[in-house]
């Protein structure tokens, strides 16, 4: 059984724009990525959080932007895109696990922590229609109705 025997806590910058969208070469949080991995969450669990058959490539948040501002679609998985070290999204999902047990949550809660990453790799294809139209002394938008995300994500 792990322990916690003691802390330091290091300041990073989590940056928004990064949720949005990133340039090509760079990429976004891991945890997108690894929740991603083949073998990191259980076949019942990638069903549950519509991700079965999907990888980084099914993803706007997980695909860099191009320079005319649409998402680049590569040959190959997106999340290849990577430092040395920072190849095995699996590995690396593992470790993620091993240390929120340490911190004492339960399966339930990393579950529901994981459950809001994949709803945001789902939110992150929505698409509008009829963007921002004049109507009623503002601007309308449609979320695009038939966009096969759009369930998972709510």
């Amino acid at each position: 059984v792990s322990r916690l025997m003691g802390a330091s806590i290091d300041t990073y910058l989590l940056e928004k724009a990064r949720i949005v969208s990133h340039t090509c070469g760079e990429r976004t949080y891991h945890v997108f990525y690894q929740v991603l991995a083949k073998g990191s969450l259980s076949a019942a669990d990638r069903k549950n959080f519509f991700i079965h058959n999907t990888s980084a490539e099914d993803f706007a948040i997980t695909t860099a932007m191009a320079a005319d501002g649409k998402h680049k679609q590569s040959s190959g998985n997106q999340s290849q895109l990577c430092q040395s070290g920072f190849d095995d999204h699996a590995k690396m999902f593992g470790e993620l696990r091993t240390a929120m047990n340490v911190m004492g949550l339960t399966r339930q809660e990393q579950m529901e922590i994981f459950r809001v990453v994949c709803g945001l790799l789902h939110l992150s294809n929505l698409t509008l229609e009829d963007a921002f139209l004049d109507a009623n002394d503002g601007e309308e938008c449609y979320l695009n109705k038939n966009h096969s995300s759009l369930g998972p994500a709510l």
